[in-house]
């Protein structure tokens, strides 16, 4: 069963630009969402690390996915400054503000350690979402379609299915691995047809057969043998 679920992460969906574009913050992940008082989500994560970024949260503060009063006053002090209304609202006139403040202040790319850190807390947030043939929401993922979700809330675009993932990136060594690095293992046939994103201590997280969840790269039973290689999609 396992295995024939698996085999469903190379799902030939329209495969996306093989383009990997880092971005400072949030550009086109809210759409026509408006992040406010008691949201929740991997957005308000994203929010709250470009405020950090630009002096607005508290740097002893860890962001979070809620929306809360700390939140609240730093996008408040951040519209005061910017000569925009003084509602707690996030949306596209905000969110553009944001990345015009970040370029001003030459954070052109998010650093690297956070990066790293945000596409932890994405992963992580997102463990237990059922498993989809062809999901890449939310509300279901396929393998591919996990991944390529949870990069592209931090403005990284990987392509859809596994193999053209595995074909982008750098190529990094096992005993390298660093959290936010990407895990391929061959599954069925041969290639990269299962993919996750490592997590530290051997632990990756993946779109399983049943479900978003976390397993070892070095399970004897399974993983382990079928592992193929890693790559970093992230500057370093």
């Amino acid at each position: 069963m396992l295995r024939k679920v698996l085999a469903s992460c190379v799902f030939l969906g329209t495969v996306a630009s093989a383009a990997i574009l880092p971005s400072a913050a949030f550009a086109d992940t809210l759409g026509n969402t408006v992040l406010q008082y008691g949201s929740t989500g991997p957005e308000v994560t994203v929010l709250q690390q470009q405020l950090k970024d630009l002096g607005y949260f508290p740097s002893t503060e860890d962001t979070t996915e809620y929306f809360g009063n700390i939140t609240k006053q730093a996008v408040l002090a951040f519209k005061k400054d910017h000569d925009l209304n003084e509602a707690e609202k996030v949306g596209k006139t905000t969110e553009g503000e944001i990345l015009k403040a970040l370029k001003k202040a030459g954070i052109s790319e998010t650093r690297t350690s956070d990066v790293r850190t945000k596409i932890i807390q994405i992963a992580k947030g997102l463990e237990g979402t059922p498993y989809a043939w062809g999901g890449t929401s939310p509300s279901g993922f396929d393998c591919s379609g996990f991944t390529k979700y949870v990069f592209s809330q931090i403005g990284i675009d990987l392509p859809r299915t596994s193999e053209d993932q595995y074909n982008n990136g750098t190529s990094i060594d096992k005993s390298a691995l660093k959290p936010g690095d990407l895990v391929f293992f061959n599954t069925y046939g041969s290639g990269a047809s299962h993919v996750g994103i490592y997590l530290g201590g051997g632990n990756f997280i993946h779109a399983a057969s049943e479900k978003v969840q976390i397993d070892s790269i070095d399970n004897p039973y399974y993983w382990q043998s079928r592992y193929v290689g890693a790559k970093s999609v992230i500057n370093q």
